[in-house]
């Protein structure tokens, strides 16, 4: 039983996580594409690469990964 509900739970950050960083991407793509300043599409990409670190992250976890289990921590508490 402790074993189901552990990976259950890593299911269930995993989905958590991937949403997240996905709205994260598109939101940052909402709010910083619209001009052509490049300080506002440097936004963007620094945004993008976020969220594409969120998903990478998610799809990294496993049982007994400590490295993204930490990062996924940290990201789900700074978005």
């Amino acid at each position: 039983m402790p074993a189901m509900l552990r990976t259950a739970f890593l299911a269930y950050v995993r989905v958590l996580l991937c949403l997240q960083s996905v709205y994260l991407t598109f939101r940052v793509w909402k709010d910083f594409s619209g001009g052509a300043d490049v300080l506002m599409l440097s936004f963007a990409l620094i945004g993008t690469y976020l969220g594409l670190v969120g998903i990478l992250t998610a799809v990294m976890l496993r049982r007994g990964r400590r490295g993204p289990l930490i990062s996924g921590i940290v990201i789900s508490t700074t978005t």
